[in-house]
């Protein structure tokens, strides 16, 4: 879990997050599932500007996807974000 903390209505905070490969094999066919407004990836498309990640993430690799709050009413919030795979 991660606490983007205060965000005004409208405003924008971002959070690169490491996605960690903890098995013996390459993971192919990485998917992004589950996120949804107001969560979304900094520049509208997996992995985020700026993040690592692609189609596939060796054993014992790391990459980084970067996810944006952009918050349009009051209140706390919650969301996921699922990285499929084969």
């Amino acid at each position: 879990p991660y606490d983007y903390g205060i965000v005004a209505n409208n405003g924008t905070r971002s959070r690169i997050f490491t996605i960690t490969n903890t098995g013996n094999s390459v993971a192919t066919g990485l998917l992004e599932t589950g996120l949804a407004a107001p969560f979304g990836f900094v520049g509208s498309t997996y992995p985020g500007t700026g993040g690592t990640c692609g189609a596939s993430l060796g054993a014992g690799a790391t990459c980084d996807i970067n996810v944006a709050f952009s918050p349009t009413v009051l209140g706390p919030q919650s969301g996921n974000v699922v990285i499929s795979y084969n």
